[in-house]
C-alpha cells in the first residue's frame, strides 16, 4: 500500500464515495481508490 502526499497549496482533500479526491479551484487534480491508500500526508496550506 502507499502514502498519498498532498503538497499543492490551496488544495482540498475530499472523500467522494470510495475514492479520495484532491481538488483545487473546482478542478480535480487527482483521485484514487481509498483501498489503495494507507496514509495521507498533508504538507503546507492544504
Amino acid at each position: 500500500m502507499a502514502a498519498l502526499y498532498v503538497k499543492e497549496q490551496g488544495a482540498c482533500v475530499k472523500k467522494n464515495g470510495e475514492r479520495i479526491e484532491v481538488v483545487k479551484d473546482d478542478k480535480s487534480l487527482f483521485d484514487i481508490p481509498i483501498i489503495n491508500v494507507d496514509n495521507i500526508v498533508i504538507v503546507g496550506n492544504v
